[in-house]
């Protein structure tokens, strides 16, 4: 089963405390559900997200208009924010697939199926 409207978000704060969350909209009162993520994860993850080149990319030219799931992929730290947009369907060429791999292989409850 695939939810609509779910939110994954990568927090690091402190020396080695990582969190992942997702929220689900409608489902579990709208909590996140979370889970610790091992150091050594989370800078595998930051290893890989830095050559996909997020920082300079546009959001992905010609996303169909209706019929297409939508991932917005950000990235903020202090003032600096940025967000890129891609339909996981049509991202098939780099730079987006590239990023779109490192999302799937590091952050994959991004993806996941609930019951």
């Amino acid at each position: 089963m695939r939810a609509s409207d779910a939110v994954t978000t990568l927090v690091r704060s402190g020396v080695a405390d990582v969190v992942l969350a997702t929220v689900y909209q409608g489902r579990f009162n709208n909590k996140p559900l979370a889970r610790q993520i091992n150091l050594a994860d989370y800078e595998a993850f930051v290893r890989d997200f830095g050559p996909a080149q997020f920082d300079k990319l546009p959001d992905q030219p010609n996303i169909p208009l209706f019929g297409a799931d939508l991932c917005l992929i950000e990235r903020g730290a202090g003032g600096f924010v940025k967000g890129v947009i891609i339909s996981p369907q049509t991202a098939t060429q780099p730079p987006y697939s590239t990023l779109l791999d490192v999302v799937r292989t590091h952050l994959s409850e991004a993806f996941r199926g609930i019951k």
